[in-house]
């Protein structure tokens, strides 16, 4: 009995050329045990890089050096990529969410549609209106 929900979608579309991580979108987030609970975040983008060249996406959490999600693109063509990253080791509290691209070469690689979701457990609220309604059914 999990929620998942979107967190953040745009049809932006973003061109990198470069060869290191540059930060395409920055969103910031809290994790709370008793009202937002997230235990995991879903990444989607629809990427395509240059004809020879592999393309990177990878979704950071606070000044993470490597990504939590990767996604690895070889395609000259747009394409839906999809990942997962369990975030049950992130500490409560606000935490930035940033997005960041990079190619092999550092030809052009874009991505024209982002969506993130995240998955987490109900909050009080949520449970006791489930209990509610159910006990008025039996």
């Amino acid at each position: 009995m999990f929620k998942t929900e979107l967190f953040h979608g745009d049809e932006i579309e973003i061109l990198v050329e470069a060869t290191s991580w540059i930060p395409v979108k920055t969103l910031r987030f809290i994790r709370d045990p008793f009202n937002y609970n997230i235990f995991k975040i879903l990444l989607q983008m629809n990427l395509q890089v240059t004809f020879g060249d592999v393309g990177y996406a990878g979704l950071f959490i606070d000044d993470e050096e490597n990504p939590r999600i990767l996604l690895k693109t070889d395609l000259p063509f747009e394409y839906p990529f999809k990942g997962e990253a369990d975030i049950h080791n992130v500490s409560y509290g606000e935490h930035r969410l940033t997005i960041k691209m990079k190619s092999e070469q550092g030809k052009p690689f874009k991505n024209t549609l982002m969506e993130i979701y995240v998955v987490r457990y109900p909050n009080l609220y949520e449970l006791t209106g489930q209990i509610a309604f159910w006990s008025l059914l039996t």
